[in-house]
């Protein structure tokens, strides 16, 4: 599905010393749906797993507030981040929740 969104919080994102010996790391980000461009969604918030580390690079983050175009998928159904590690350090969500992952921006 493809959302308009706006960023409320963000987990830290974790240091390469916290992640080692991995040089990858997602966290979870809590957006506010705006507009859903394409597809199904009835949350008016979602959190989503983006990449905050690559190859050994602390990747920048979005500052609260910012809006983005995200393209997402439930993270259950990208098995290949499972061994991946995600840092989330938001409080948790009321109703549990979705969690999806930004598959393009």
């Amino acid at each position: 599905m493809i959302v308009e969104v706006r960023l409320r919080q963000l987990s830290r994102p974790p240091t390469l010393a916290e992640i080692t010996p991995y040089r990858e790391a997602l966290a979870v980000f809590e957006y506010e749906v705006e507009r859903v461009i394409s597809g199904e969604l009835p949350e008016s918030v979602v959190r989503v797993a983006d990449w905050v580390i690559a190859d050994g690079e602390l990747l920048a983050s979005p500052v609260a507030g910012t809006t983005a175009r995200l393209v997402l998928e439930p993270f259950i159904s990208q098995p290949q981040l499972e061994s991946v590690y995600l840092a989330n350090t938001l409080q948790p969500a009321e109703d549990g929740g979705t969690l999806f992952y930004a598959v393009a921006q």
